[in-house]
């Protein structure tokens, strides 16, 4: 795989944490889930891409 559809990968996965970050704050209380289950992809699909780029 190359870098580049990582990294759009990943901005999209940490713009919809930003999104259940929100919505958890403003009192969506299973909106944690979210967080949750799509933080966990965002950060391996980060270190992913960071480690790619780092090795070119």
């Amino acid at each position: 795989m190359t870098d580049r559809p990582d990294i759009y990968l990943a901005a999209g996965l940490w713009l919809i944490v930003l999104a259940a970050t929100v919505d958890s704050l403003l009192g969506n209380e299973t909106a944690i889930n979210a967080v949750i289950g799509v933080g966990v992809p965002a950060l391996v699909v980060t270190v992913m891409a960071v480690s790619y780029r780092l090795r070119r």
